[in-house]
């Protein structure tokens, strides 16, 4: 498994569609399922990254 936010262009993709999802919370369940149904040794670090990001997008909200 590879270290959060060391995958460049795919970990900065993760980030903003979790800021995405703050503003817009359809992308959630999408991004979840494709998740879901591509598993590989990644899928925990993808989801920690779209999770901060949505985290940071929920910040002083």
């Amino acid at each position: 498994m590879r270290l959060p936010f060391s995958d460049g262009w795919n970990s900065l993709w993760h980030f903003s569609l979790g800021l995405l999802a703050s503003i817009e919370p359809a992308v959630t369940p999408f991004f979840i399922a494709y998740q879901v149904l591509t598993p590989d040794e990644n899928t925990m670090t993808d989801l920690a990254e779209y999770g901060a990001g949505f985290l940071v997008g929920n910040y002083n909200k």
